[in-house]
């Protein structure tokens, strides 16, 4: 049985020339589906840039846009050693704005591998009885 899962993380946009990524570290039975960066709340996002990294090769780096975008993954295989790494950048903008950038989120799907063969917890469901 495969039990969805879907979490957010606030990505701050970096304002100066030097910025440390955000790292996610996976679970090891986590299959990705999908990561969405979503800059909705950020009206000046599209004049920003984020960077996707993948253990150590960068598979996006470039504009974020308006509203984001949805990297679409075909289930790629459960690794413990290949974390994810992302990085928004807003320098350019900063200097010319002077004011704090809104942060962008970034929603990571995908799901793990569940056992159906294994019973619930008796005092669960009793609970509620």
């Amino acid at each position: 049985m495969r039990c969805e899962i879907k979490t957010e993380y606030e990505l701050p946009m970096c304002l100066d020339n030097f910025c440390t990524p955000m790292e996610i570290t996976l679970p090891p039975d986590f299959i990705l589906r999908d990561i969405e960066v979503n800059s909705s709340a950020s009206p000046l996002s599209h004049l920003c840039s984020i960077s996707v990294i993948f253990g150590s090769e960068i598979v996006y780096d470039g504009p974020i846009g308006k509203q984001g975008f949805i990297m679409q993954i075909t289930e790629m295989e459960p690794r413990a050693d290949y974390p994810l790494k992302f990085m928004a950048s807003c320098a350019a903008l900063h200097n010319l704005v002077g004011e704090p950038i809104e942060p962008i989120k970034v929603v990571i799907r995908g799901y793990e591998m569940m056992d159906e063969e294994t019973p619930f917890e008796e005092s669960f469901t009793s609970a509620w009885e």
